[in-house]
This record gives C-alpha cells, structure tokens and sequence, in this order.
C-alpha cells in the first residue's frame, strides 16, 4: 500500500500544494471535496431547493445514515449541506490543517520554533517520504488522463488535479457556493434600506 491510497482528494489537493505541482484555491479545495462526497453517493443533486442561496445539494440516505467512515470536515461539510449554509461549507473546507495528517503518514515531520522569544510556533518539514508522496500523485495524475477505468476513486481523486481541467460539475457546484457567500457577505455589508 503506498503513503497516498488513503488520501482524499482535498488532502492530496495540499500535498500537491506544498509541491508547488496544484494551485491550492478556494473553489479547488470545495470542489475536491464535494466531488469526493458526491461520487461516493453521500450528496445528490437537488436542484429544487426554493430557498434564498440555496447550495442546490442534498444528503442521499447514505449520507444521512451511513457517514462514521468521513473525515471531520467531511462531516461538516455534510452538516453545512443539511443546514443550507454555504459559509459554513466553505469555512470547514478551507480551513484545515491537513499538516497533522501528514505528519502522522511521515510525510512532513513538525519542529518547535520561536518567534521573537515569546512566541512559539510549529514549522513544518518534508521527510523522505515526501517525494516518494509526490511521485505517487504524478503518477495517479497520469492514470486519471489516461484511464479508461471509471471507478468511483479515480473520478472523486481527478479533482486533485485542477490543472487537468477534466471535470467541471463539482467546480460549478463549489463555484456557486462561493458566489453565495460573497453574495451573503455584500447583503450584511451593505443592507437595503
């Protein structure tokens, strides 16, 4: 088994990131995790939804009754969906520390650092298995382009590879519920009178 099977999408998205080989943005980093909850049947699409900013997805019953396996954030983005709360969504998308991850895969090792004395802080630093982990993406980056195999991993594990451009249907999803956010942000900043 190599370091990366396990990996979701969005956390391969950031390793991809560190390696200055994927663009690491809010819409890459939704879409790869809605892409991955979408694929392995946990959300729908509900384009009926008739509520103001609606994220026009829903939870299927698996993703209702069937969810111990996900991650946290996965988890959240779930709650974010049921809630129809696109902010909520992209916050708990978007703010991860995926760092702790690959520390406990051996990817990166932390190390104690201070800041003028007072401050102390934790940097992070590739391992040796680093570029064995990189070398693992290249190549399921290949496999995805040139695959005829449909299987539910490698669909969801494209959207690691935004700069592929293959799959557009979870970016729009992703794209829409950014636009809601910015929309909601305006709406508060500015009120209507």
């Amino acid at each position: 088994m190599g370091l990366t099977d396990d990996l979701r999408p969005v956390e391969a998205l950031y390793l991809l990131n560190l390696g200055k080989k994927e663009d690491w943005t809010n819409e890459n980093c939704l879409a790869a995790t809605i892409a991955f909850l979408g694929v392995n049947g946990y959300i729908q699409y509900e384009p009926f939804r008739s509520i103001a900013y609606s994220v026009d997805l829903d939870l299927t019953d698996k993703g209702r009754y069937d969810a111990e396996s996900l991650r946290p954030y996965e988890k959240d983005c779930l709650d974010g969906i049921v809630m129809n709360n696109s902010r909520f969504i992209l916050y708990n998308t978007n703010n991860l520390d995926f760092d702790k991850l690959l520390v406990d895969k051996g990817i990166l090792r932390p190390e104690q650092a201070k800041l003028w004395l007072l401050f102390k802080y934790t940097k992070y630093f590739s391992t040796e298995k680093y570029g064995q982990a990189l070398n693992e993406l290249d190549d399921l980056k290949k496999q995805t382009t040139v695959s005829s195999e449909n299987s539910e991993y490698l669909q969801a594990m494209r959207y690691a590879f935004p700069s592929l451009g293959l799959n557009q249907e979870y970016l729009e999803y992703a794209r829409k519920i950014i636009s809601n956010v910015l929309l909601l942000n305006a709406t508060i900043a500015c009120p209507s009178v």
